[in-house]
């Protein structure tokens, strides 16, 4: 009976150590060089899509990407929302597109809180909304009071 738990324990133990190991080896690291071939090859052309749900996507995870990795050179990014405000119709992208273009410039200010598993981006354009607002409802506050 010893000899069965003192088995059991040890199993335990060996997979609790090869998933440690697998989990160590399974990290992957930050690499600024790859993150910026993602974003000027991928999200930033998706914003010419004609596709709204693809366009409005790619700012979502451009809005991220910024928040997560702000080392980045979002120069490019920047220069392809202008054109898209210039370029786009819809009046729903174009303010979606507002909010992204002043989040890149602005980021450090702004505080957003990404959901893990979103049903839809507009939590994250609700949340850059709110906060603008209230950024700029208190500088305003601030300019009068003077």
């Amino acid at each position: 009976m010893k000899n069965r738990m003192g088995f059991v324990v040890a199993m335990v133990l060996f997979v609790a150590a090869t998933f440690q190991a697998t989990a160590q080896e399974i990290r992957v690291k930050y690499e600024p060089v790859r993150f910026q071939k993602i974003l000027d090859k991928a999200l930033v052309p998706a914003l010419e899509s004609k596709i709204p749900g693809i366009v409005e996507g790619s700012l979502y995870n451009i809005v991220l990407c910024r928040k997560y990795f702000s080392k980045l050179d979002y120069t490019t990014t920047v220069e392809k929302l202008k054109w898209l405000i210039a370029e786009n119709k819809s009046s729903s992208l174009n303010y979606k597109t507002h909010l992204a273009l002043l989040y890149l410039t602005d980021a450090d200010n702004i505080n957003i809180t990404p959901k893990s598993d979103p049903e839809t981006h507009d939590y994250l354009f609700r949340q850059l909304s709110k906060e603008f607002e209230e950024k700029m409802l208190v500088s305003n506050e601030v300019l009068t009071q003077k």
